[in-house]
């Protein structure tokens, strides 16, 4: 669920305004709402009535709900089909797809791409005339086969400096690097760790922090990055 939404509702259901039943399927009014308790979240909302259970607010809230569950099928489908034509452009090239994200960052929609150097390449990090050629030959793909309905920002470039490692091949050319590691929930009273990566066997992330070994299970783990050193 949208989260601005998500938080608007809580809101007004701490606030006694409203109530569920039947999961967000139908939405109780409590007490009168202005309109524009809901016009922030979604413009074709309007409350004009007091009768509890207004069927005109329930059903646009389901409206709500299952564009938002279209737009999210959308986002996959956009970015493997954007994945599928970089595929074809780095074949030969010494680059590599690290991510991509196609997500709407608030009036806008962003299509991000971020390029990689191979491990083993000759240079380590993505030129700015490699990410002029590569947005030059997306921008025109994307044109002449008309995929992105909307409008929309495409944004290329390389992984940065302080790069999140997220392939496990990160774990092997980045072993010796100094990193740094957010976790869900605390271990040894911590949730920020930094330390040299050791790499990773299984599931398992090993770091050296201050000459002590430390074994981190992946699923605990909510960022791990490349620490800038100075």
């Amino acid at each position: 669920m949208h989260r601005h939404l998500h938080r608007r509702l809580r809101q007004l259901r701490q606030d006694n305004q409203i109530s569920f039943k039947h999961g967000l399927k139908r939405l109780y009014i409590k007490k009168p709402l202005q309109s524009v308790a809901f016009s922030d979240i979604y413009s074709k909302v309007s409350y004009n009535s007091e009768r509890v259970g207004h069927p005109t607010l329930s059903l646009m809230l389901d409206v709500f709900l299952r564009q938002e569950a279209e737009n999210g099928m959308a986002k996959e489908d956009i970015s493997a089909k954007v994945t599928a034509l970089l595929e074809e452009y780095t074949e030969g090239r010494e680059l590599e797809i690290y991510r991509v994200i196609y997500k709407k960052e608030g009036p806008d929609w962003v299509l991000r791409v971020f390029l990689d150097k191979p491990m083993g390449a000759e240079n380590e990090y993505v030129s700015i005339e490699e990410c002029e050629e590569a947005t030059r030959y997306l921008s025109d793909k994307l044109d002449e086969l008309d995929l992105i309905e909307r409008s929309y920002n495409l944004e290329i470039s390389s992984p940065g400096l302080d790069r999140e490692l997220i392939k496990d091949t990160d774990f092997v050319r980045f072993a010796g690097r100094e990193v740094e590691v957010k976790t869900y929930g605390q271990i040894d009273g911590s949730k920020n760790f930094e330390g040299t990566l050791i790499g990773k066997e299984g599931d398992t992330v090993i770091i050296d922090k201050a000459g002590k070994r430390l074994e981190i299970p992946s699923d605990k783990i909510s960022k791990i990055n490349l620490a800038i050193v100075f």
